[in-house]
């Protein structure tokens, strides 16, 4: 096939560019956009590859993920269950790509407050992926992560505190300072404040904002969530008064860097508002 042929194109480089400028985007905070770029990238590679060829369900995957970040959890969870079941039968089901969709839906199901079903899901997942992938994999250390994540929404805080410490010596082991560290991390600080530890997770937020400015920048949408919590549990430990110079400090920076508009401006702005 010639080099620049539009078959060759949608496979290998291009789309794998509109794929990382999409991963971009969504890590800016801007989902939206990502996942409008990547339905177009599905529609053509739908029209040139087929609707079953392998890239074209990773492309429809990866735009049900950005679709849900973008506020549509319903929608990218029908997609990603259309999807699943065509990479089922394309793929197999111990397939990496398949172990991942299932993965998206189990978070997925959580964004849509299906909490015991992600949680049957996540747990499901996470065996098949130590069976296939073995249990140092990156994906198990994420669906444990999930799991921690969702018990805490459930309820149990003390739950999801457990498990992000049984979790963090694994992630620091196998991948270091990275972002998902980070997020294990602040989830930590969070459940830890639920759980009535604030003055711990207080001092686990600040360590994690430290850390993400280091690791993102301090005008990372990453960091300013964590701000945001911090915000939130200093105005639980001190005075609601002492506290309120961070999210005021966090809402001129969410306008400066994101906008008016932005979901996490519009947070931090309610935040304000109800005192």
């Amino acid at each position: 096939m010639a080099a620049g042929h539009p078959r060759e194109q949608l496979v290998h480089p291009a789309g794998h560019r509109h794929h990382d400028i999409a991963r971009y985007l969504a890590e800016a905070g801007q989902p939206r956009r990502a996942a409008e770029l990547l339905l177009a990238l599905s529609a053509d590679r739908s029209r040139v590859l087929g609707p079953d060829h392998e890239r074209t369900l990773i492309t429809m995957g990866t735009h049900a993920r950005f679709l849900r970040d973008a506020g549509d959890p319903a929608g990218a969870l029908r997609q990603l269950r259309s999807v699943l079941t065509r990479q089922q039968r394309v793929m197999g089901a111990d397939s990496i790509d398949v172990l991942l969709t299932r993965q998206e839906i189990a978070r997925t199901l959580g964004h849509t407050g299906q909490l015991p079903e992600a949680l049957a899901e996540i747990a499901r997942v996470r065996a098949d992926q130590e069976r296939v992938l073995g249990p140092a994999h990156p994906q198990v250390l994420t669906s444990r992560y999930e799991f921690a994540v969702l018990t805490g929404l459930s309820g149990d805080a003390a739950g999801a505190v457990d498990q992000l410490r049984a979790l963090l010596p694994d992630q620091e082991r196998i991948l270091g300072r990275h972002s998902r560290t980070l997020s294990s991390r602040h989830q930590l600080g969070r459940f830890l404040a639920a759980a009535g530890h604030a003055e711990e997770a207080l001092r686990q937020l600040r360590d994690v904002i430290s850390e993400q400015e280091l690791l993102h920048g301090p005008d990372h949408p990453r960091t300013f969530d964590t701000r945001y919590d911090h915000a939130c549990v200093t105005g639980v430990v001190r005075h609601p008064r002492q506290a309120r110079p961070l999210p005021l400090a966090l809402e001129r920076d969410c306008r400066r860097v994101l906008g008016d508009e932005h979901a996490q401006t519009v947070r931090v702005r309610e935040r304000l508002a109800a005192g």
